[in-house]
C-alpha cells in the first residue's frame, strides 16, 4: 500500500468492527464469533463495512477472491430464455398451495432423480418426494429443521472438512455438530481429510442420528471410493442413521466412472429412504444468483414431514422456474441415458425421455430438443475443460511452494498446503488482503481451530480456479511475492 499509516488505520477499522460484532447477541453471528479471524478478515465483517473493501480497493487498484465460490463463466443461454419465460407468465403468483415447487417441476425433478439409478423409467422418488428450495442451503437448512423436530435430542457428524453452513445452521437450530477428519499427514500423497468409515464408526454416540457429507468436498475435492461408501451405507442400516449427501459438486467429476453417489449405492442396497439429497444449480450451471436449489428424498413420511416445514419457512419456493427445472432436468435424462447407451442413437433416446417432462411437443420437438442437447453438452464440457487447465496452472504457478495436493479430481476447489507461512495466519491473511487485495479462505474457515492448523497441519489454501486464467496467475504470483 502506499503508506504505512493508511495500513494501520485500515488495520484499527478491521479490529474495531471484529470487537463490536462479538459483543452482538444475535445468534446469526455465532459462526463468526468462534471464528473471528478468518470470515471478519474475507467475507463477514468486509461485508458489514464495505467503507473498508472501499479503502483497500483505493490503494490496491483491485481486489481478486482467490477462493471465489462462484464461476466467472457465463452461462448457458437456453438456461436464461427458459428462466425468461417464467418472468412473461401471468400465473407465476397464484401457486402458494405449493410448498415444495409448481407440480410441473416437483415431477421433472422426480423423474431426472430417479433416472440417475434406473432405466427402467420407475420413478423411484414418491410424490411430494422432491421439494425446491432456495439453493443448496435451503435444502440442508430443511434437513436439518426436521432433524430437530422428529430427534429433538439429536447430534450430526460431518464427514471431512466443510464450508461453515453446516455448523451454522446447526447452531441456529441448537444441533450438536461434531467434524470429523482425517490426519493428512498419515497419507500424504494424496492426502486426505475424510475419515475412514472405521474413524466413523468410532465417533459415534447414541445420540447422532445423522452423518453429513459434501460429495465431491468442497473444498478439497475428495470423495469416497464405492467400497467405502458401501460400508458406511451398511453403518447407517446398522445403527439406524441417516445420511445428507449434498452433491453440489457432483456433476463437476473429471472421472465419472472412478465416481459413484451414495444414492446409487443405498439404493442398490434399498435403503435409499436414509438418504436426503441435497442439489443446487449455482455450480454445476453457473446459475448462483438465482439461489434454486431442491432437496430429494425416497421416504414419502420424510416427505410428507418436509413439505410442512417448507410451508412455514419459504411459504412456497420459486415458480417462475418451472420451465427452466424441466428443461434442465430433461438435458440431465438425456445425458445419463447416452452414458448407458453409447450405441443408441440420440434421436430415439430424445424420443424414449423427452415424453415424460412438461416441454413443447411438435412436429420439430426432436429436433430442436436434439440441438439444445448438443449446447448443453458443450457447455459441460467446456466448463471442466476450463477448470481442468486453470487445476494445472495454479499447481504450475505454485510450483515447489506447495508441499501437499490433492489429485485432479472434481472441479471448481482445490486445497494445498503451503510451505513455511511465517507466525499467525491470521495475522498473515489479513496483511495480504491489505497489502494485495487477495481474499482468501484457508484451513480454518472450513473446521478445526486455528492452533490445530498452525501446529500441526500447516498453511492451507483453497484455490477456486475458475477465475479467468490471466487472474488466477497474477493472483497466485503476487501471493508468492507476498510470502517472500
Amino acid at each position: 500500500m502506499s503508506s504505512t499509516a493508511s495500513t494501520t488505520e485500515i488495520r484499527r477499522q478491521i479490529l474495531d468492527v471484529s470487537t463490536s460484532m462479538q459483543q452482538f447477541k444475535d445468534p446469526i453471528l455465532t459462526v463468526s464469533r468462534r471464528q473471528p479471524g478468518y470470515y471478519h478478515a474475507n467475507e463477514v465483517l468486509l461485508n458489514f463495512s464495505p467503507h473498508l473493501r472501499q479503502a483497500v480497493l483505493a490503494h490496491v487498484g483491485r481486489c481478486t477472491k482467490l477462493s471465489a465460490g462462484i464461476s466467472p463463466l457465463p452461462t448457458l443461454d437456453e438456461f436464461l430464455f427458459q428462466a425468461q419465460k417464467g418472468l412473461y407468465k401471468t400465473d407465476y403468483y397464484v401457486n402458494y398451495s405449493a410448498p415444495q415447487g409448481a407440480y410441473s417441476a416437483q415431477e421433472a425433478l422426480r423423474r431426472s432423480e430417479s433416472a440417475m439409478l434406473t432405466s427402467t423409467g420407475e420413478m423411484i422418488y414418491p410424490p411430494q418426494g422432491v421439494c425446491i428450495t432456495s439453493g443448496g442451503t435451503g435444502a440442508i437448512n430443511l434437513v436439518f429443521e426436521y432433524i430437530k423436530q422428529r430427534y429433538p435430542t439429536a447430534s450430526v457428524l460431518v464427514l471431512g472438512l466443510s464450508y461453515y453452513v453446516f455448523q451454522f445452521i446447526a447452531d441456529k437450530l441448537a444441533i450438536p455438530c461434531h467434524l470429523l477428519t482425517h490426519c493428512p499427514v498419515t497419507a500424504p500423497h494424496p492426502p486426505r481429510f475424510l475419515p475412514t468409515p472405521a474413524e466413523v464408526r468410532a465417533a459415534l454416540t447414541p445420540n447422532t442420528k445423522m452423518l453429513v457429507i459434501a460429495h465431491p468436498s468442497n473444498p478439497t475435492g475428495e470423495y469416497y471410493s464405492r467400497a467405502e461408501i458401501e460400508e458406511l451405507i451398511d453403518l447407517t442400516c446398522e445403527r439406524d442413521l441417516s445420511i445428507l449427501s449434498d452433491t453440489v459438486f457432483a456433476d463437476l467429476v473429471y472421472d465419472q466412472k472412478d465416481f459413484v453417489t451414495f444414492e446409487e449405492v443405498a439404493h442398490a442396497r434399498q435403503c435409499l429412504e436414509r438418504v436426503f439429497t441435497v442439489r443446487s444449480y449455482s455450480k454445476n450451471y453457473n446459475l448462483a444468483g438465482l439461489r434454486l436449489g431442491y432437496l430429494a428424498t425416497a421416504s414419502p413420511s420424510i416427505a410428507r414431514d418436509l413439505s410442512f416445514i417448507s410451508e412455514r419457512i419459504q411459504c412456497c419456493p420459486p415458480t417462475i422456474y418451472t420451465d427452466l427445472i424441466n428443461f434442465i432436468s430433461l438435458q440431465r435424462h438425456i445425458e445419463k441415458e447416452t452414458q448407458r447407451s453409447p450405441e443408441q442413437p440420440l434421436q430415439t433416446i430424445i424420443q424414449n425421455v423427452s415424453k415424460w417432462y412438461d416441454i413443447g411437443q411438435g412436429p420439430n420437438a426432436t429436433h430442436d430438443i436434439e440441438k439444445a442437447y448438443d449446447k448443453y453438452s458443450a457447455f459441460v464440457q467446456r466448463n471442466l475443460s476450463f477448470y481442468g487447465r486453470n487445476f494445472d496452472l495454479a499447481l504450475e504457478t505454485l510450483g515447489n511452494n506447495v508441499s501437499m495436493r490433492f489429485d485432479k479430481k472434481s472441479a471448481f476447489n482445490t486445497l494445498v498446503k503451503i510451505n513455511a507461512i511465517p507466525g499467525n495466519f491470521f495475522d498473515f491473511s489479513v496483511n495480504l488482503y491489505l497489502t494485495t487485495g487477495i481474499e482468501t479462505q484457508i484451513g480454518p474457515c472450513f473446521g478445526l481451530e486455528q492452533r490445530v492448523w498452525e501446529q500441526q497441519l500447516g498453511f492451507w489454501l483453497r484455490i477456486t480456479y475458475t477465475l479467468m486464467p490471466d487472474q488466477l496467475q497474477e493472483a497466485l504470483h503476487t501471493f508468492l511475492v507476498f510470502l517472500d
